[in-house]
């Protein structure tokens, strides 16, 4: 997930962080943007790799990064993580509102 606070990150305030919701909510292009941008600077492996997946509830050999990628950018555009989330994730430590955005729920 460190590829998709380093998109956003640069010292975001809440208000860039509510205009970038609104902006991935109405663009798909935008969306997948932030996504490619995600896989290009996520890498999990090893034991990470493997609780990650479990949290998630998907197989060791899902194409994982693709995956939680595309959960939390859809979790961000629709509102379901939070500004304080995002907040947190950027400084590696998980939340309620992380967990639920990985599970897609």
């Amino acid at each position: 997930m460190i590829g998709l606070s380093t998109a956003l990150s640069s010292c975001v305030t809440s208000e860039k962080y509510a205009a970038a919701q609104e902006a991935l909510k109405g663009s798909p292009a935008l969306r997948q943007e932030l996504v490619d941008h995600c896989l290009k600077t996520s890498h999990v492996v090893g034991e990470e790799r493997r609780m990650l997946a479990k949290v998630a509830n998907v197989s060791a050999n899902a194409p994982l990064e693709k995956i939680l990628c595309t959960r939390v950018t859809n979790a961000l555009a629709s509102g379901r993580l939070s500004y304080s989330d995002f907040q947190s994730m950027e400084f590696g430590h998980v939340t309620p509102g992380l967990i639920r955005a990985l599970q897609d729920r």
